[in-house]
């Protein structure tokens, strides 16, 4: 060890700003923990608050691990958070910096620029707005709103972050703008239906999302109460697609295309028919993974057992191997099981009426709404996914209809 550390080589290097140390960090570190952009803003607003005496640094230090805690671990959130920031409040922050979208490439330029300018200002104001970013999240609790938070809790699940930056600005700026919870809930409400259609049918594509809700957030603030949620209403729908196209794609391998949107979808429509009494956590994670997941009726895998075989395909292997290229993935061919492991590859009639060592269902019989037909039909066709397709499509078209009425 004495003599690698004798032979070892020390290298320093010299630069002008902290955001081409970044730069540099990305270039040389491929090993070990790399600084991160995150790293990087803590860093320099920390030294720029000491530098200034302005206050005690233990405070501040104590002010950034509070943002950090409201974002939790996951550094993919704390750098969309910190792009979302200046993405949505880029009117008020363009005075300092201005790029036309804050990415992960300019992340340090543009910070550098706002703690310089601000760094007491800069790090009250993320203070606030991670906590309000951690109940956008469902972190957080927002008191007294639990309908807000079931909004938004639908929101997550169906992948529409891409809005956070919108409502971050909406909820920091409610008073002033004359929103009230009800209103934002039904903003919610609609941006759950959005990205419902967005994520099924790629329109607005992904590379057009931040652009859509920096121009709304940007055109908002001279609006108040109602004209801000029709202007919103209005921009997204300009955008989103038709009926028609969302018609086409609930149609397709819709599994294939985005299981989180399908498994999303499957899962509202059987919550719709639940009661107090009936009510089952469709979302219940054990370890990692989902407890209730996509169950194939007609099974996915390359080895169509023979009793599918015959079922579907009158005994013909060929036959049954394209059925299920074109009908496996398709929503009338998909249903939800908490015992998706155990059904598999099982013959139609066992999936129907199969039980646990203790007798219980954990097959079709298991009580969701969903799976109603499925238990009285004495077989599984073609014709019958295509039935049962087109019946969830219309309930989805429905559900998720962006102008009611």
């Amino acid at each position: 060890m004495l003599e690698k550390v004798n032979s070892a080589t020390l290298v320093k290097i010299d630069v002008g700003s902290h955001s081409d140390a970044y730069t540099l960090f990305e270039s040389l570190n491929n090993r070990g923990v790399p600084l991160t952009a995150i790293d990087l803003i803590k860093n320099k607003v920390l030294a720029k608050l000491e530098g200034l005496q302005a206050g005690s640094i233990d405070k501040h230090y104590n002010s950034w691990k509070k943002v950090i805690e409201a974002l939790g671990d996951d550094y993919a959130v704390q750098e969309r958070f910190f792009r979302q920031y200046y993405n949505g409040f880029k009117r008020d922050l363009k005075r300092v910096v201005s790029v036309p979208v804050a990415t992960k490439s300019n992340l340090m330029l543009v910070y550098e620029k706002l703690i310089n300018s601000a760094p007491q200002q800069f790090l009250e104001d993320i203070k606030r707005l991670s906590d309000l970013y951690a109940k956008l999240m469902c972190y957080r609790e927002i008191e007294g709103q639990p309908q807000f938070a079931i909004a938004l809790r639908s929101l997550e699940r169906v992948q529409g972050a891409s809005a956070y930056l919108l409502l971050m600005l909406l909820l920091d700026k409610r008073e002033s703008l004359c929103l009230d919870y009800e209103q934002l809930t039904a903003l919610v409400e609609f941006l759950v239906s959005f990205f419902v259609r967005r994520n099924t049918t790629d329109l607005p594509p992904t590379r057009d999302l931040t652009r859509i809700f920096m121009d709304i957030a940007d055109a908002v603030q001279d609006l108040q109460s109602d004209d801000i949620l029709g202007r919103i209403e209005r921009e997204l729908i300009s955008h989103s697609a038709s009926d028609e196209q969302f018609r086409i794609s609930l149609q397709g391998p819709i599994y294939e295309e985005n299981k989180g949107v399908c498994r999303f979808v499957l899962c509202a429509l059987e919550e719709e028919q639940m009661t107090k009494e009936s009510w089952g956590d469709l979302w219940k994670i054990e370890g990692k993974q989902y407890v209730w997941t996509i169950e194939h009726i007609f099974p996915q895998g390359d080895n169509i057992p023979v009793s599918w075989v015959d079922m579907i395909a009158g005994g013909d292997a060929e036959l049954a191997l394209k059925y299920r290229d074109e009908y496996a993935h398709c929503l009338g061919n998909l249903t939800i099981s908490g015992y998706n492991s155990a059904l598999g590859n099982k013959s139609f009639e066992d999936k129907q009426h199969r039980t646990d060592k203790k007798g219980r269902p954990v097959g079709y019989n298991n009580g969701l709404s969903l799976n109603t037909q499925l238990i009285t039909e004495d077989c599984w066709t073609v014709e019958k996914i295509n039935a049962r397709t087109g019946e969830l499509v219309e309930r989805i078209l429905s559900k998720y209809a962006l102008q009611k009425g």
